[in-house]
Parts: C-alpha cells; structure tokens; sequence
C-alpha cells in the first residue's frame, strides 16, 4: 500500500477538521459543550483588533493589541503530527514490504528444495532400479 500525496492531503485535512470542530472532541456532555461554547463567546467579545484602555488623566486611547501566537502554535502543532503519522505510516509500509520479500524468498527456497529433493529421489530410485535390474 502506497501513500500518495492525495492521501498524505487527505490525512492533514481530516485532522486540521478535527481539531477545529468545536466540541467533538473535548466536550464530553452538554453541559461541557455549553460551557465551552461560553468561553468561545466571551474570547470573541475580549478580542478585538484594538483594546480600549483609559489614561489616568481620564482619556481614552485605542491601543493595537498584541498578535495571539495560540492559532500559529496549534498550526505548527497538527503539522508536526500530520507529519510523525505519515512518516510513521511509511515507516511501517517499508518494513511490511521487505517482510513480505523475505518470507517469499524463505518460501522460494522450501519450493526449490522440495522440487531438488523429488528429483534427486526419482534419480536415486531409478538408479537402484536400473542397478537390480543390471544384477539380475
């Protein structure tokens, strides 16, 4: 079995799908679900482009806020696993495969030696026969 590059896509996109999709995995019951859909709402609401903060003069100023590393750490993260599957996958294909070549040359082998030892029994039966029959 060959892992083609459709299949190594395939792979990635079912687990980037299964690691986005919210509470098919963490949450267990409805009421982790409704909790953790809660926490997503509340994030959303903190997270915008720009935090409001005040002075302590009393003025308002918009401050750009800091980038979230969180999306690019578990970007990197189903990458690296994507990749540890794949190569393990392929890991396991190459040792399939050379077992399979040596258990058909082990079984080439007990092929050759039977076909080798019914000829050389004929030959040793017909030898003897022709040796009596040379005697008599």
């Amino acid at each position: 079995m060959k892992i083609t590059l459709g299949k190594k896509l395939f792979l990635l996109a079912a687990i980037i799908l299964l690691s986005f999709s919210s509470g098919t995995i963490l949450a267990g019951n409805q009421f982790h679900q409704e909790k953790a859909n809660q926490q997503i709402e509340q994030k959303n609401k903190n997270h915008t482009i720009e935090e409001i903060k005040e002075t302590p003069n009393g003025q308002i100023r918009a401050e750009p806020k800091t980038f979230d590393y969180g999306f690019l750490t578990n970007l990197f993260a189903i990458l690296v696993s994507a990749s540890l599957i794949i190569w393990q996958i392929n890991r396991q294909h190459k040792n399939n495969i050379k077992l399979q070549r040596e258990n058909n040359r082990e079984k080439l082998k007990l092929e050759l030696y039977t076909e080798y030892r019914k000829t050389i029994s004929e030959a040793s039966v017909n030898g003897l026969f022709k040796l009596s029959h040379f005697r008599s």
